[in-house]
This record gives C-alpha cells, sequence and structure tokens, in this order.
C-alpha cells in the first residue's frame, strides 16, 4: 500500500529514500548515495551518485548512514530531454559529479507488485483451506 502512496505523491511532491556512505581518503572523502528517488515529475527513479570533497577534520563521517526525505516541494527534477523522459522513462548516466539514474513511470512498479500479488494469490491452492 505504501509503494501505491508513494506512487500517488510522486505527481505533486519529492521524496527519497537510500544510503549514503563516506570513505576518508587522506584530504579528500569519498561520498557515495544509493536512492530511490521520486523527484515531483511522476517517475521513480533507482541510481547511485559520488564525488569527492574536502576533508574537514571537524565533521563525523559515516561509512553506512541511513537517508531519506518525504513529501517535500519538488526540487532538483532532472530536465525532460526527450518524449521519453516525458513518459516517465529516464536514463541518466552523468559524470561530473558522478550519477547514474534508471527510472519509469511511479505507478509502473506498483502496478506490477500488486499484479504479482494477485498471481500469488490466485496461484495457492486453497483446496486444504
Amino acid at each position: 500500500m505504501s509503494l501505491w502512496g508513494m506512487a500517488l505523491s510522486s505527481y505533486t511532491h519529492y521524496s527519497t529514500i537510500g544510503i549514503d556512505n563516506e570513505q576518508v581518503q587522506g584530504e579528500q572523502v569519498q561520498y557515495r548515495y544509493y536512492r530511490l528517488w521520486w523527484p515531483g515529475n511522476g517517475a521513480l527513479l533507482v541510481g547511485w551518485g559520488e564525488s569527492l570533497q574536502a576533508y574537514d577534520p571537524k565533521k563525523k563521517y559515516d561509512l553506512l548512514d541511513p537517508a531519506g526525505t518525504f513529501f517535500r516541494v519538488p526540487h532538483k527534477q532532472p530536465q525532460i530531454q526527450s518524449s521519453w523522459n516525458r513518459l516517465g522513462f529516464w536514463w541518466m548516466n552523468q559524470s561530473n559529479p558522478k550519477q547514474v539514474w534508471l527510472g519509469v513511470p511511479a505507478l509502473l512498479p506498483a502496478l506490477l507488485f500488486m499484479l504479482l500479488g494477485w498471481y500469488l494469490y490466485k496461484s495457492t491452492d486453497r483446496r486444504f483451506v
């Protein structure tokens, strides 16, 4: 049910959930993240990114950090560059900073999980219940 809620809200709200990873490498910190991202345009994007940042000795760095933002005003939306993007299908591979994203219309995964549940429900043998 929550997947449906996220899918429906994806047309008007920005949400993201994932994991952050920070590794100190001398005077730099490698920052890496993995995300499910609903940017507010009706799509669900799955991806990751990484960048190198300057080391700050006053800051605490986490090897594994759960991250999430839910139901915010949309910002940082990807720029529409094709008809496929307008339909909710995305492929982004950027080099500076390094980011890779694959996106589908947000309702598609919710529909697929619903159909899978229906199939599993119908395929179980109920004669012994």
